[in-house]
């Protein structure tokens, strides 16, 4: 319990740190929440105040009135208190605008800051993290959980309009009536002793509810990106299954958050409603005895009113919280999650490099212990084409991900131009080495935007010359908007070739000087193939490049081919001289009737 409050504590106060930038705006809405607090406070009391000059007793605002040459009581004082009460609500609509304005823009500035330190975090974290974390669990966490800290974060004006009001009539209270205050505020430590209670159910309950919102994230995810696979299989029927139990899940789980916040209500009515009985009680027989005036008993009653439903406010906004804390323990864990590639201290300067790549004794296995690489040595020079060959699981797409450090050896050094790339900056070394993936990944943009993802300061007359040398500038010039087309998410109203042309077109933009081509050929009908070699025979020309295929037929004419099996570099050679030695090379030429 007290470990669980601790923790509470230290993310309440990492989420107040988001406001402090902001601290003057606050101060700013707090000054105006109070001025409005005690303009509100001082309607009880005027009206307590114009009852007893009703029943024919003078107070201070007899004097008042006298005062302003207002002789005739107490129709003078029934005249004025409309107009005193309608331009106080006028005043204090005026100050609850200004309050309201200023304290949702501090908390849609947080609400900005700490989605955008989330996204900022997420994008930077290893694939390693990133292929552990399913991708639906992340955009929970960016939709779901920021918004639920939003819903806290908008409601700041209420947090501290509340609080301010609480003081400032508690102060009126205590000035005018010390003792009838302390009967009142009698039950506000079993109030808190409620809350507390609850809070930790609600904060655990909160948490479950998040969780489970995130799984509905990942489930949606996942069946919106296999949706053809669902539609093939006629899966309908079986994934209304699958999604209703997990509907019914967050159902239950929401129910839980739902029965603390029903529990928090009228335990707070039992007691805001015992310390008025209290007050009503003990007050009536001070009016009975003379100790006090009706217009005294009424002006507190209405100041006891006046203050409960700020209290009632901020218990719900306490439920709220206790969501907040929740989320946000779930954003922080992302926020904090380790650096696991960790940039030199004092990098090492690369500059434009030639190209020469070298395998030390590189080993290599993930997160769960498995090698998948074993002490793989081999160098290859400038401007060299490698292919590498093999089965599934052989370890290519591994061994090519290490250049440019989406993961770091367990073993052994990978060195570029002889400098270890772990001593050198990520931006620097990644600048260089362009990859044209099998996935053939675009973005909902238009054509011209998906090309200079490549190089951002690139000028029109190269986005063109990159198209027209990746085989996609005849295609473009077809296309509704030419360069300013929109392709749709992931490029979906294009052809796989293409896409895979325009990603050839990115990769050309880029200019790199190592070039990883993973299965770029792969999927592809035979014209659209022939364009892509074509294209990719530009693209390799003065650089060092590395292919990974599974069509032997692609790569029969690069300087080397490298053979692995099981994670090792089973042999290396050129096709001829691989399928003379009758290898694992041969034989999978010949299961692809390859000579």
């Amino acid at each position: 319990m007290i470990k669980a409050q601790k923790k509470e504590k230290g993310i309440a106060r990492r989420l107040f740190r988001f406001l402090t930038p902001q601290w003057k705006v606050i101060l700013l809405a707090t000054i105006v929440s109070a001025v409005a607090s005690g303009l509100e406070a001082s309607i009880p009391v005027v009206v307590g105040m114009v009852i007893d000059i009703l029943g024919g007793k003078e107070n201070i605002m007899t004097e008042i009135l006298n005062h302003l040459g207002f002789r005739e009581m107490p129709s003078s004082a029934v005249n004025i208190l409309p107009i005193y009460i309608l331009t106080l609500i006028a005043i204090v609509g005026l100050l609850s605008y200004t309050r309201t304005y200023l304290l949702s823009m501090v908390g849609e500035k947080t609400v900005v800051v700490i989605r955008e330190r989330l996204f900022r975090r997420l994008i930077r974290l290893s694939l390693s993290y990133h292929n552990r974390i399913k991708k639906g669990d992340f955009i929970s966490r960016v939709l779901s959980d920021v918004s639920t800290v939003q819903d806290t974060a908008n409601s700041l004006k209420d947090i501290i309009h509340s609080a301010v009001m609480v003081i400032v009539i508690l102060i009126v209270m205590f000035s005018r009536y010390w003792f009838l205050t302390i009967l009142t505020i009698v039950t506000f430590p079993i109030l808190v002793s409620i809350i507390n209670r609850l809070s930790e159910r609600m904060r655990t309950a909160g948490r479950n509810l998040q969780v489970k919102l995130g799984e509905i994230g990942a489930y949606l995810s996942e069946i919106l990106s296999g949706i053809r696979i669902v539609k093939s299989f006629t899966r309908e029927t079986y994934e209304d299954s699958r999604f209703k139990k997990i509907n019914i899940s967050t159902f239950r789980a929401r129910m839980k958050t739902v029965k603390v916040e029903a529990l928090l209500r009228p335990l707070m009515e039992l007691c805001s409603g015992l310390g008025m009985v209290l007050v009503f009680w003990f007050g009536c027989r001070s009016v009975m005895s003379g100790d006090m005036t009706t217009g005294m008993l009424m002006e507190f009653i209405g100041l006891v009113m006046l203050m409960y439903q700020p209290i009632r406010s901020l218990g719900r906004v306490n439920t709220m919280l206790q969501r907040t804390i929740a989320a946000s323990e779930r954003i922080f864990e992302v926020i904090d999650e380790p650096e696991e590639i960790i940039e030199p201290e004092i990098p090492e300067r690369l500059g434009k490099i030639k190209g020469r790549v070298e395998f030390r004794n590189v080993s290599f296995a993930y997160d769960n212990g498995r090698k998948v690489l074993h002490n793989i040595n081999i160098e290859i020079e400038p401007y060299e084409s490698v292919a590498l060959v093999g089965p599934s699981g052989a370890g290519k797409s591994t061994l090519v991900n290490l250049i440019p450090r989406f993961y770091d050896v367990s073993d052994g050094s990978v060195l570029v131009d002889g400098i270890d790339v772990r001593n050198v900056s990520l931006n620097e070394l990644r600048r260089q080495i362009g990859i044209v993936p099998q996935e053939m990944i675009l973005y909902g943009m238009t054509v011209k935007e998906n090309i200079l993802y490549g190089r951002l300061n690139a000028t029109m007359d190269e986005v063109i010359e990159s198209a027209k040398a990746a085989n996609a500038h005849e295609f473009i010039m077809k296309m509704p908007q030419q360069y300013d087309t929109q392709i749709g998410e992931g490029g979906v109203l294009l052809s796989g070739g293409e896409r895979q042309r325009l990603s050839i077109a990115r990769a050309i933009l880029s200019n790199p000087c190592i070039l990883i081509l993973d299965e770029a050929t792969s999927s592809l009908d035979v014209e659209s193939e022939a364009l892509i070699k074509e294209a990719l025979s530009r693209l390799i020309k003065n650089r060092t490049t590395f292919i990974i295929a599974h069509r032997l037929s692609t790569v029969v004419n690069v300087d080397r081919i490298v053979v692995m099996d099981k994670g090792r570099i089973v042999d290396i050679g050129t096709h001829n001289s691989l399928l003379r030695k009758g290898g694992l090379y041969a034989r999978l030429c010949k299961a692809q009737l390859i000579s």
